[in-house]
């Protein structure tokens, strides 16, 4: 019973599950990546056209989105927490 349970969380069950990401050199979603420039931006001298106000505001969004997310997964690892301990 413990060998088969053992099997079911393997490295190679995983790696024959779909709904995960493969394993090793065979990776489709590395071989999707593609670089562009983007040339629609002025350029300044040092040859940089980042931005910084855009990368800010996009950084504040993505910072917002975090904390909404971790507090509420972390509300509810409470409730699941206290349901476990029978609400002590």
């Amino acid at each position: 019973m413990l060998n088969e349970e053992r099997e079911k969380f393997s490295i190679s069950s995983i790696d024959k599950n779909p709904k995960f990401l493969p394993i090793g050199k065979d990776r489709p979603l590395l071989k999707e990546i593609t670089i562009t420039r983007d040339y629609s931006t002025s350029m300044r001298k040092d040859g940089n056209n980042v931005d910084i106000d855009e990368e800010n505001a996009e950084l504040t969004k993505n910072s917002i989105k975090y904390n909404v997310v971790s507090n509420q997964l972390a509300k509810e690892l409470s409730l699941l927490k206290q349901a476990i301990n029978g609400g002590r």
